[in-house]
């Protein structure tokens, strides 16, 4: 193992990665929980690793790793590498302890634009990527970056589990971020117990700068179409969210029929999961004998979306749906 710097322990305590940035890998070990005495189980070595360890397998985006953050689950941690600006996710079998490249699309994001990072997500305010903070509930990711000095925030993406960036990166000089003050040289993130804060130590500007963590609640649109109850019980309903929104729409959408003869039947609570300026199909399941009414039926939708710390936003309509 060669230039270590960065450590973690996943969650169950039976593996232990370490950043090795003279290596370009992330390291895995098991860890015996009676003695403390490591391992080494597999490693996950970038593109163009020189002398990488025995046994590693291909990764990507990983060049001088600098520091591991355990992710959103008891198996996956996150990487930040400041050789190539970038963060990359790693999973561990559960079966078998190795470590290998998240399942996603785009399993790292970058503001770099090569051939190296051509698998990346792409997004500014990364360079010289060095600190990563989770969220407690592990779907939010902050990072500090080194040159010259950039706090940014990323979501994991409740369906396809990749890193997308929310809202604006802040520094003192990249001119694609917004512009603050005190971030020189930005290197360490930390997030306070109550998710409420995030903390930079920037040392090139001598501060530790605040972020108050707060995300941006509106209402989504339902839009009226012409749906049809289908054979289960189900009724399809359009839902959009709107692009002023940063990530996602993330609620729960349910239904009331009013029948012809003021019958009132309720559909369980359906998930809403909307990319922000996107229109998504959410089906509200109702008891099959919603199909008894016949004819044209009144349902009354209700969608409430909500965020971290409790704020809500309500949205409701009426649709006619056929048989």
């Amino acid at each position: 193992m060669s230039g270590p710097r960065g450590i973690a322990v996943l969650r169950d305590g039976r593996t232990v990665v370490v950043a090795a940035q003279d290596a370009n890998a992330a390291i895995g070990f098991d860890r015996d929980p009676a003695t403390g005495w490591l391992t080494q189980s597999s490693c996950v070595a970038g593109s163009g690793a020189v002398r990488p360890p025995v046994g590693c397998s291909a990764g990507v985006a990983i060049s001088s790793p600098e520091n591991v953050a355990v992710g959103s689950d008891a198996d996956e941690v996150i990487v930040s590498s400041t050789g190539i600006s970038s963060l990359v996710r790693l999973r561990r079998d559960a079966a078998t302890g190795t470590l290998r490249v998240i399942d996603a699309g785009a399993p790292c994001v970058t503001d770099r634009t090569d051939a190296a990072t051509a698998l990346c997500r792409s997004h500014p305010g990364l360079s010289s990527t060095y600190g990563v903070a989770l969220s407690p509930d592990g779907q939010q990711v902050y990072t500090a970056s080194y040159t010259p000095g950039a706090v940014g925030a990323f979501s994991v993406d409740p369906r396809t589990r990749e890193l997308v960036g929310v809202g604006p990166c802040f520094s003192s000089t990249d001119a694609a971020c917004t512009r603050r003050a005190g971030l020189a040289r930005a290197g360490v993130v930390a997030i306070a117990p109550d998710a409420r804060h995030i903390y930079v130590a920037a040392p090139d500007s001598s501060t530790v700068t605040a972020f108050a963590r707060r995300m941006a609640v509106r209402p989504v649109s339902l839009v009226r179409g012409r749906p049809r109850i289908t054979r289960q019980g189900g009724v399809d309903v359009n839902v959009a969210c709107p692009p002023t929104m940063v990530g996602w729409c993330v609620g729960t959408a349910t239904g009331r029929v009013v029948g012809r003869r003021g019958v009132r039947i309720a559909s369980r609570a359906a998930q809403v999961i909307v990319p922000a300026g996107t229109t998504r199909r959410v089906r509200l399941a109702f008891p099959r004998a919603i199909r008894a009414l016949g004819g044209r039926v009144r349902i009354e939708v209700r969608a409430v979306m909500r965020e971290p710390f409790g704020a809500t936003a309500r949205s409701q309509a009426r649709i006619v749906v056929r048989r």
